[in-house]
């Protein structure tokens, strides 16, 4: 998504062109070309009437977390014991879930109090420790399972 908001993602570095070493401290990531809100070289910004890119979808996060459960303790029926603690216990029920992308030029704010359920995620602009601005997780629901999270790396399979 944010690949065609703001470009293709990149790094960019200084290289001396005498002798073709880049220096590799100095990376930053960049967006390059292609973008639909900012162009590079360009002093304005266009799209500026597009507040957020909503993503709506239908996720099963029953099924999910039971798979995660059932890979960790291999051998086990995991699902019998959830039948047991959860009457009615469904793993394969849809639950929606709204991904807003702010963007982050837009001349009004989308609210950030819309879309805030327990399986959304809000991705925005925002300013690291180190003073960077980069686009972030800025809110994630407190049941979203952990395969889909954004605001933290996926565990190593």
């Amino acid at each position: 998504m944010l690949g065609s908001m703001y470009g293709d993602a990149g790094f960019t570095f200084p290289v001396n062109t005498a002798t073709g070493i880049g220096d590799a401290s100095q990376i930053k990531q960049t967006f390059l070309g292609r973008g639909k809100m900012i162009r590079p070289n360009w002093s304005q910004a266009q799209n500026t009437t597009l507040s957020a890119v909503i993503v709506v979808s239908k996720i099963k996060p029953f099924l999910m977390e039971m798979t995660d459960m059932i890979v960790e303790n291999h051998g086990v029926d995991i699902e019998a014991k959830m039948r047991q603690k959860i009457p009615n216990f469904d793993p394969y029920i849809e639950i929606p879930r709204v991904v807003v992308w702010y963007n982050g030029v837009a001349r009004i704010a989308f609210p950030a109090s819309l879309f805030r359920g327990d399986y959304d995620a809000h991705c925005g602009i925002v300013r690291a420790e180190d003073g960077v601005i980069e686009q972030n997780v800025t809110y994630e629901g407190s049941a979203v399972p952990d395969r889909i999270k954004l605001s933290k790396p996926r565990k190593a399979q």
